[in-house]
């Protein structure tokens, strides 16, 4: 978290900071022992060194397979933007993780890890994920439902990617991923908190602003924790990537604009 907190440059460290000391689902990723503070220093490094070292970003980047399920629509934003540099690090970060997985768990390793994956038992109390598989669960057919809401945020993602420069694209693949993820909890939550700030130095909305400040504060997670019955935490991270659509317009104007002068 140190690491972390010295390496992203998009806000000032004391905002930095008291994102950290107010996030619910940092704490409950110490409490649970995972490791997604460790992701948060990836992106931070990754996002500073991005446009002078595309190779070193892009291998740095392939580390969020340790999540990997909350990172789908990674690709989709270095396609997106045509960081072939990037993509090219991605891969070879991969391959030598993939190698590694080989020499330290055997030629059988993949069946092994399918079989774990394929479990009933993989993902209990569905109640409390923060994604479209806990907001539709008991809705009729909602195992197509699903796919479909899925492939809509992925085409919002794109959209956002395509207008928009890396830093903004990243946070909407964050909002996005957590949301298409299938399988998250409450201190998974804990990767908003770059999103949430890269979208508060952008955004001179106050309306969103203030919704992005609510989502930085436990309130949301307790009640998240507690069912969310009503879909209010899921639907608020909704609404931050639908926004994102119409603050990724004004984005690309701006950048139109810097270009012509």
């Amino acid at each position: 978290m140190i690491g972390f907190i010295a390496a992203w440059k998009v806000t000032n460290r004391r905002m930095t900071v008291l994102a950290c000391c107010w996030s619910l689902p940092l704490l409950l990723g110490f409490a649970h022992g995972q490791d997604l503070s460790f992701l948060l220093l990836v992106l931070a490094v990754s996002l500073r060194v991005h446009a002078s070292r595309p190779i070193l970003a892009g291998a740095l980047l392939s580390f969020c397979a340790i999540k990997f399920n909350l990172f789908f629509l990674l690709p989709l934003l270095i396609a997106a933007q045509r960081r072939w540099r990037m993509l090219a690090g991605l891969l070879t970060g991969c391959a030598g993780l993939t190698a590694i997985s080989f020499a330290a768990a055997g030629a059988d390793w993949p069946r092994r890890y399918f079989e774990i994956l394929s479990r009933g038992n993989i993902s209990p109390e569905e109640q409390i994920m923060p994604n479209l598989h806990a907001m539709l669960l008991g809705v009729p057919h909602n195992r197509l439902i699903e796919p479909l809401l899925g492939v809509v945020a992925a085409v919002i993602v794109w959209l956002i990617a395509r207008r928009t420069d890396f830093a903004f694209g990243l946070a909407a693949v964050l909002i996005g991923g957590l949301l298409v993820s299938h399988h998250a909890y409450p201190q998974d939550c804990t990767l908003l908190i770059p999103a949430l700030l890269i979208l508060m130095s952008r955004s001179g909305n106050w309306q969103l602003n203030y919704l992005c400040i609510a989502l930085f504060t436990p309130w949301p997670y307790l009640w998240l924790i507690q069912g969310d019955r009503l879909n209010l935490v899921r639907l608020a991270i909704s609404t931050l990537l639908v926004a994102m659509i119409f603050l990724s317009r004004r984005e690309d104007k701006i950048r139109r604009l810097q270009w012509i002068y």
